[in-house]
């Protein structure tokens, strides 16, 4: 699959930022109280594993997979009791012998670029479920603090905020309300609960507000 040198730039990234004793997101809580921890669930992103390696530890039966070699090389380095769960790779492809998961997990990623583009990679999750599996996600809003140095900015109809920064990083699209139940509902899941906003304090720099959506999903057939 081509990644368009996303591949390449989160290893780097995690070449220089890894720390798997990082605090967990909010999504971590749902997770917990929305599944059974035998039901099979993939993690798409694993990065520095800050919401997995816990659930992992406490029984869950979460798989994760990353397009950074480095992020699957550390994680299976440091948890190699878990190895069989990580998996390098999209999420379209990462765990062939698994044919469908019960849920999958969206944390800050797959929301970047064109809405259009957004929509269609969130489809491409629909293949990986079960018939009335789930998406557990938390996905940036609007109301984040954005990073600074962007080149240029627009907002769509609907109130969310796209940012371009220079060629080599990616753009960054924050989420009003009606955005993200229409990227959902267009690419064929049934929203059960949320969206409901989340704050928490950016520890690093730049610092300020991260704002995001977080919810729960249900496959359903497009109409």
């Amino acid at each position: 699959m081509n990644f368009d040198g996303e591949d390449k730039r989160w290893d780097e990234y995690y070449k220089r930022e890894w720390n798997d004793k990082r605090k967990p997101l909010p999504i971590e809580k749902i997770i917990k109280k929305a599944v059974p921890k035998q039901n099979a669930g993939l993690y798409v992103g694993l990065g520095t594993g800050r919401n997995v390696f816990p659930l992992l530890k406490e029984g869950w039966n979460v798989y994760a997979c990353d397009i950074a070699h480095t992020s699957i090389k550390n994680a299976k380095e440091n948890y190699p009791q878990y190895a069989t769960h990580f998996d390098y790779g999209s999420y379209t492809e990462a765990f062939p012998h698994i044919k469908a998961f019960d849920y999958m997990i969206c944390s800050e990623v797959l929301v970047n670029g064109n809405f259009p583009n957004v929509v269609e990679r969130f489809r491409l999750l629909k293949d990986r479920l079960t018939k009335e599996g789930f998406l557990i996600f938390e996905l940036p809003a609007i109301g984040t603090d954005i990073w600074p140095n962007w080149k240029s900015l627009s907002m769509s109809k609907n109130g969310s905020l796209k940012l371009k920064y220079r060629a080599d990083v990616p753009n960054k699209l924050y989420l009003s309300f009606q955005d993200i139940c229409h990227l959902l509902e267009n690419a064929g899941f049934k929203i059960v609960y949320g969206p409901k906003p989340v704050n928490s304090e950016r520890s690093r720099y730049p610092g300020g507000l991260i704002r995001d959506w977080l919810g729960i999903a249900q496959n359903v057939s497009l109409t």
